[in-house]
């Protein structure tokens, strides 16, 4: 960008947000854009090439994206390498992390001392999947503490539920509820199967999480809301969350109708990074 004069940390945090809110936003197009020419800048730049890889796992260009990472400094980035070895599916890798930071009582102290909630759920996330000592005890017992050491799907609902049923939520915020009718049993588990069998085509969310956008009429009384935003743990079907939200424009859209399961992405019955790492990951 013409405006961009320097590589300065404060105008590299800056950009790095808007990134991360232009992803967020499903703005994938303007995301990549703005990464490039930022690249072109501070082309050594561990936060940027873990956001360039981040686009990159979304494009499915993951022998970019592996590249991308492996030069990272992971002291300084530990943690976004470790979502993003997550979000991989590189094992070996995200054990070895595990072990060399979320091991270390030191890092441990340092990272929850500060209230810090990405490292957090992650240490919990690993701790749950690599510690034959687990409990979820040892951690502030949190919705998305219990959810991710132990997902139950009927707490999800409720989650949900509570939050974006008009006929429960005191938020007033219009956009951010289900229509009065509005079936969320009904819908979770539909967009749930969809997801299941969908799981390469999410955009991964800054706290380790996925996101998918379904398009279902009418689900909000704000007639501009038409889709719903839905939020997973990484490279699972396990729903965390789902509110009614805006189109998004570079993201894959799926549809929910009548049927009992219907999408416009095809399926495909072996994933982009299934073959990817069967190839090169032995």
């Amino acid at each position: 960008m013409s405006h961009i004069k320097s590589s300065k940390r404060g105008e590299l945090a800056y950009y790095t947000k808007k990134i991360n809110d232009l992803i967020n936003d499903g703005k994938i197009k303007l995301a990549q854009k703005l990464v490039d020419e930022l690249m072109i800048k501070s082309p050594d730049d561990d936060i940027l090439r873990c956001e360039s890889a981040r686009l990159k796992i979304f494009e499915r260009r993951y022998s970019e994206a592996l590249e991308d990472i492996e030069n990272v400094n992971e002291v300084k980035c530990f943690k976004k390498k470790t979502v993003l070895n997550i979000k991989l599916k590189q094992e070996d890798e995200v054990y070895r992390l595990y072990k060399t930071y979320f091991c270390d009582s030191d890092v441990c102290f340092k990272y929850t001392a500060c209230g810090d909630r990405t490292f957090y759920w992650l240490k919990c996330y690993l701790d749950a999947k690599y510690n034959p000592n687990f409990h979820n005890g040892n951690f502030k017992s949190t919705y998305m503490v219990r959810q991710i050491s132990n997902y139950n799907e009927d707490e999800a609902i409720k989650h949900i539920t509570i939050r974006h049923d008009p006929r429960f939520s005191d938020n007033g915020k219009l956009s951010t509820l289900f229509s009065k009718d509005f079936n969320i049993h009904n819908i979770f588990h539909r967009i749930r199967n969809t997801i299941s069998t969908n799981l390469d085509k999410a955009v991964l969310k800054s706290d380790f999480e996925d996101c998918y956008h379904f398009e279902v009429p009418n689900c909000s009384d704000d007639s501009c809301f038409n889709y719903i935003e839905v939020i997973c743990i990484i490279n699972t079907d396990k729903i965390i969350t789902m509110y009614p939200s805006k189109k998004h424009e570079d993201v894959p859209i799926f549809k929910i109708n009548n049927e009992e399961n219907i999408n416009n992405v095809k399926v495909k019955t072996r994933s982009g990074l299934e073959r990817f790492n069967s190839r090169y990951c032995k």
